[in-house]
């Protein structure tokens, strides 16, 4: 069989755990093989992260079921490729982005009608 990448690693991604599987070459010409099971909380990802680095895994391929472990794929993914630590954005995060979007598309439209438009904020609603 072909070796197309060298050093990759598969990651089966679960609710509160990622099993990690590392391949790298060794003295021979053979296979090593590695693995390494680590919680799904930020400071282990980042163990995860530092430790394929150090194997120096170039590839890795992720697998996971179910909606919870979509977004942790997703979180996992940004975390290996930015090599930065994940960041919680908060539950209001995509609330707060669409509000500023329609406030803006409104203003322009307002604006491409020849007012000039300036907003205020007023009090939050009891």
């Amino acid at each position: 069989m072909q070796v197309v990448y060298e050093r990759c690693a598969g990651l089966d991604i679960h609710k509160r755990t990622v099993v990690a599987y590392a391949t790298t070459p060794s003295v021979g010409g053979q296979a090593h093989k590695e693995r390494r099971t680590f919680s799904t909380m930020t400071k282990e990802i980042s163990q995860m992260r530092n430790w394929l680095g150090s194997l120096g895994v170039t590839h890795v391929a992720m697998e996971s079921t179910g909606v919870l472990g979509h977004t942790l794929l997703v979180i996992i993914y940004h975390v290996l490729t930015e090599e930065k630590d994940y960041q919680d954005l908060g539950g209001n995060y995509f609330d707060e982005r669409a509000r500023q979007a329609v406030e803006k598309r409104l203003v322009r439209r307002l604006e491409n009608l020849g007012y000039q438009v300036s907003l205020t904020p007023t009090a939050p609603p009891a």
